[in-house]
C-alpha cells in the first residue's frame, strides 16, 4: 500500500511507520526538493517516491527509487528510458528525456484537465470508450487543436527521440 503524505516532515514519518507497518512508501508531489530531500533518509524503511514530473530526474539523482506520474500513464516509454538512463549514470540521455518530459507537460497543459489525457490516449490509438466521462469535455476547436498537437508531438518529436534513445548504447 502506498500512502500519498504531503507536508509531513520526516520525523512524523517515521513515527508512522513505526506505528503502522503497512505504509510502503511515499509519493512526494511537492514541488520543493528540500522538502523531498526529508524523506529520503527514510529510504531504509520506505519506497520514496517522486510525483512532480519537472523534479523527476533530480529526485531521481537525489535518490528518489521511482515516479508516479500521470503524464507517463499516457506517454509510458519516457519516463521508463529516465528511470533506466537514471539508474546507469547517463546523464545526457536523461537530460533528454527530462526535457521531452517536460515537453508532454506542457502539451497536456500541467495535467489540470483529464479530457486532454484522453484525447492523447485516444490519438496513440488506444480505445478510451469504458474511460469515465471527464469533468469538463474539450469543445470541437480544442479537440481540433489538441489532436493536431499532440499528432505533431508524436510524429515530430516523440517517436523519434524514444528510438534514438532506446538504441543509445547507455540505454
Amino acid at each position: 500500500m502506498y500512502a500519498k503524505i504531503e507536508g509531513f516532515v520526516a520525523a512524523i514519518v517515521n513515527d508512522l511507520i513505526r506505528n503502522y507497518k503497512n505504509i510502503a512508501g511515499i509519493k512526494s508531489s511537492n514541488a520543493d526538493l528540500a522538502n523531498f530531500q526529508e524523506y529520503l533518509g527514510l529510504r531504509h524503511n520506505l519506497s520514496i517516491l517522486i510525483g512532480c514530473d519537472k523534479l523527476a530526474y533530480a529526485a531521481l539523482l537525489l535518490g528518489a527509487q521511482g515516479v508516479i506520474s500521470g503524464p507517463g500513464t499516457v506517454f509510458p516509454e519516457i519516463y521508463a528510458l529516465l528511470i533506466k538512463t537514471a539508474r546507469s549514470k547517463g546523464h545526457r540521455l536523461s537530460v533528454k528525456c527530462q526535457s521531452l518530459s517536460n515537453q508532454i507537460i506542457n502539451l497536456l497543459r500541467g495535467g489540470n484537465d483529464l479530457s486532454l489525457y484522453k484525447k492523447a490516449l485516444e490519438v496513440r490509438g488506444f480505445d478510451i470508450e469504458l474511460v469515465r466521462t471527464s469533468l469538463c469535455d474539450l469543445n470541437t476547436p480544442e479537440m481540433v487543436s489538441s489532436s493536431n498537437a499532440i499528432r505533431q508531438f508524436l510524429e515530430n518529436k516523440y517517436v523519434r527521440v524514444i528510438r534514438t534513445l532506446s538504441q543509445s548504447k547507455m540505454v
